[in-house]
């Protein structure tokens, strides 16, 4: 049963792990990935400025799940699903 939950990890080398995007693809996740390494005063910081637009994206669900977002200083951007995705190769 989908009950709408949405994941927040912190990872600067999420892009690397192949086996764990898998699955949160798999496991239909909405999910938002903290690049930052910033202390938690920064992360909180970024979540407050971030949180209109991370509502937004959960309430319209658009796209559908699973997708993965990166939240950045700079904002939130869409990584899956995309039309620059790419996974990462099998090491």
């Amino acid at each position: 049963r989908d009950r709408g939950w949405l994941l927040f990890t912190r990872d600067d080398r999420w892009h690397y792990h192949r086996a764990e995007l898998l699955a949160l693809i798999a496991a239909r996740a909405r999910a938002f990935i903290f690049t930052s390494q910033g202390s938690a005063e920064e992360i909180a910081h970024i979540v407050w400025r971030v949180l209109p637009r991370i509502a937004e994206i959960a309430e319209r669900d658009t796209p559908p799940a699973p997708y993965i977002y990166k939240v950045t200083q700079s904002g939130v951007q869409a990584v899956y699903p995309s039309p620059t995705f790419r996974f990462p190769m099998p090491r």
